[in-house]
């Protein structure tokens, strides 16, 4: 197992060197710059701002000199929001989105498993049909749609919620944006774990263990629900970063500071070293939460924690 997580850990290096290099140089081959809205400005000036952020070098100078600050933990003074350094704009948001993604993949997980498994025991009934029903319309339906019709709903309408600002994070400014994350991938999971706890039930230890006369309920949680619950950690670094993409928008809509706010704001206005730093954030926040699913396999599965330990 620790050769398997070193092997893992020294492969997500160049994974996360070749999603910056990547990133670096298609945001320098976009049209425009960060002072293109500062036309006004005299030439010697806009030539001195362009000193001042190392704008003026060739590309490849300005990444070496990217990755040099990057080893040394310094992103960059930010363009867009001159007061503030990337490092100090991410401190600002992280905690925000973190809690919002996390909260909003907490409840998905759980919900959308227990909905599955609940509709897979149910198969071919009335629950059945309605889970299935209400999952494929939370798939179908992008975010974009339902938070603002939410907003619309218990904030505009019944004025229950508010409809903007995080407040302390509490749970009345926390509500609207985590059920607009909370819909689709609740959704994608209850489907995924339907599909496999049918698979899963189908299968002859499984068969085994009821005819040696053990109680449903202990089959169903000791027996079928470990190896059924395997493809839901395969979607957990996807959910994870779809929650995080997800929130770029839901923290738009509702006038969030996190980081996807800051995303949204230093790309349209070509602030390049803040958005190369949420791009890093976001690259190993994927890479990591891959390095946790693979190792979820070995607890869940016994033949796959072997194969790591022969690795």
């Amino acid at each position: 197992m620790s050769r398997f997580l070193l092997r893992r850990l020294l492969v997500m290096i160049p994974t996360l060197l070749a999603i910056v290099t990547l990133s670096f140089f298609l945001m320098r081959a976009a049209p425009g710059g960060p002072f293109d809205a500062d036309a006004q400005l005299e030439p010697e000036v806009l030539q001195n701002l362009r000193a001042a952020y190392q704008l003026d070098k060739p590309v490849p100078e300005q990444f070496r000199m990217f990755l040099s600050g990057v080893l040394r933990g310094d992103l960059g003074p930010s363009i867009g929001y001159a007061d503030y350094s990337v490092s100090e704009l991410i401190a600002i948001g992280l905690p925000v989105s973190l809690k919002l993604g996390l909260t909003a993949l907490t409840l998905a997980a759980l919900l959308g498993t227990s909905l599955g498994i609940v509709a897979a025991l149910h198969r071919n009934r009335g629950l059945d049909y309605a889970i299935s029903t209400l999952a494929m319309t939370g798939i179908a339906v992008p975010t974009l749609i339902t938070a603002p019709v939410l907003t619309l709903l218990f904030g505009v309408t019944f004025k229950l919620l508010p409809v903007g600002g995080w407040g302390d994070g509490d749970f009345r400014h926390m509500a609207l944006p985590v059920t607009a994350l909370v819909l689709p991938q609740l959704a994608v999971i209850a489907r995924l774990a339907r599909g496999s706890m049918l698979e899963v039930l189908n299968q002859p230890y499984v068969r085994t263990a009821r005819a040696a006369g053990l109680p449903e309920w202990r089959v169903i949680l000791r027996h079928a629900s470990p190896p059924a619950l395997i493809p839901l950690v395969s979607y957990l670094a996807p959910a994870v970063a779809g929650v995080m993409t997800g929130s770029i928008v839901i923290e738009q809509i509702f006038g969030l500071p996190g980081v996807g706010r800051y995303f949204v704001n230093g790309a349209l206005s070509r602030d390049y070293p803040l958005v190369m730093g949420i791009v890093m954030v976001y690259a190993t926040a994927v890479l990591v939460m891959n390095l946790i699913a693979d190792l979820l396999y070995g607890v869940l599965d016994p033949r796959t924690r072997r194969r790591m330990d022969e690795a």
